[in-house]
């Protein structure tokens, strides 16, 4: 499981399965151990976009669709 998944479960308080990554663009390098801040937001039915930053910088952002497993 992925971790954008995971905080989609979290947050959004669902099953959820990743089934197509429509885009990723990573912008800067995350390294082990460093704080980092990820929004999610939900874009249309199934498709989740997010954002990972660090320090107020963006490291990657994409967009994800989902199927509820309810």
């Amino acid at each position: 499981m992925t971790l954008v998944e995971s905080f989609c479960r979290a947050e959004l308080g669902t099953e959820l399965t990743v089934t197509r990554i429509q885009y990723v663009r990573f912008r800067a390098p995350l390294l082990p151990d460093q704080p980092f801040r990820l929004h999610i937001d939900v874009l249309a039915d199934g498709v989740v976009g997010f954002a990972v930053e660090r320090d107020g910088s963006p490291v990657a952002e994409g967009r994800i669709v989902v199927h509820d497993n309810r």
